[in-house]
């Protein structure tokens, strides 16, 4: 939050530089970067969190599917392959699990990263 609320700062103080009257080359360069650097960081930020919403019912989903399957007590003829399928499926989604919260822990104040993620759990 805090680094929307800087990006958003940056922005307009950007813009109040490029509109004052006695401005010089230094002063147009720094506001336009500073204005630059708002916008990516609020594009970043947003983008950030529309990605952890979009991940968040799919990996609840991926991890129901595994649990089932893994739960499942028929055997068919392939079950070496299924079983192997499930755990890469398995290990990929609690690395991207494990990757979020580590950026919710890390950046969390400075990005906007949905605070539920650090209720999810690993698939055991």
């Amino acid at each position: 939050m805090y680094g929307l609320i800087l990006a958003v700062i940056l922005v307009v103080v950007g813009f109040i530089l490029l509109t004052m009257k006695f401005w010089n080359t230094g002063c147009a360069m720094i506001s336009v970067l500073s204005v630059a650097i708002g916008i990516v960081w609020i594009l970043l930020s947003v983008g950030t969190y529309i990605e952890m919403e979009t991940k968040i019912p799919e990996y609840n989903s991926k991890k129901a599917y595994v649990e089932e399957q893994l739960n499942k007590s028929d055997k068919s003829l392939n079950d070496s392959i299924d079983l192997k399928a499930i755990q890469e499926l398995k290990v990929n989604c609690n690395s991207w699990l494990l990757e979020a919260q580590n950026l919710k822990e890390v950046l969390g104040n400075w990005l906007l990263i949905p605070d539920n993620i650090m209720e999810l759990e690993l698939i055991r």
